[in-house]
């Protein structure tokens, strides 16, 4: 008698950790300061290499029935994640192979994922400020990072004279709200490329969950996948 196989996925754990710590935020949106939102920032990454890996494993162990490009996908996916490629490798090549179209890099959710990603970077992998002389203003200072952001209108307003990291910047309720929705909007995106079949319905996340324009209003829902 065949063992029965089962899979855990932590994707939607990670998202729901994303989530919660910018739920917990109740300064106005754009309030300096507010940690949690550098959580929101990482998980929200988190998040969608835990999914792609996720989808991997699970493509190439399942017996579900799947179309030949989805086991394309889980073999680049998996020589990718043997190889230590970016995140952004495996998003534009498994659009690509998906798709069989480049990934407009300009456009939405790719463009704020991409945001996105190099926030998380710069987080996990922190520099120090660049040395700066005094008087010089905090748009100044900070002007790369004002340039990146200006069109979301998420920054901090309202930095105390002593704040002059670049990460107070980046901890507000607005920034930790955008990672969680460009995290969900990325996810959905990719699993819509996957053609209709057995295999979508098992892998497609549950669009209560990762429907951005709602991630942040009703009832708290948390997802499993």
């Amino acid at each position: 008698m065949a063992k029965k196989v089962s899979w855990v996925f932590d994707a939607g754990m990670l998202f729901n950790v994303a989530c919660d710590h910018a739920r917990r935020i109740q300064a106005p949106p754009r309030e300096s300061s507010q940690k949690p939102a550098l959580v929101s920032i990482v998980f929200s990454v988190l998040t969608l290499e835990a999914f792609l890996n996720e989808l991997a494993e699970f493509a190439h162990d399942t017996d579900i029935r799947k179309p030949e490009v989805v086991d394309v996908l889980t073999e680049f996916l998996m020589d990718a994640e043997r190889s230590n490629a970016s995140l952004e490798t495996k998003l534009t090549i498994g659009n690509w192979i998906l798709t069989g179209t480049r990934l407009k890099r300009g456009e939405q959710p790719f463009q704020d994922f991409a945001l996105l990603a190099r926030l998380r970077n710069d987080l996990v992998h922190f520099k120090a400020n660049a040395r700066f002389e005094d008087g010089v203003s905090k748009g100044k200072m900070h002007a790369n990072l004002f340039d990146k952001f200006r069109d979301k209108k998420i920054l901090a307003e309202n930095m105390e004279g002593d704040e002059l990291s670049w990460s107070v910047l980046v901890q507000t309720k607005a920034v930790a709200e955008w990672s969680c929705k460009t995290a969900a909007r990325m996810v959905s995106d990719l699993c819509s490329k996957i053609p209709p079949g057995d295999f979508r319905t098992c892998i497609l996340p549950s669009e209560q969950h990762y429907d951005a324009e709602s991630l942040f209003s009703g009832p708290i829902e948390h997802c499993i996948i």
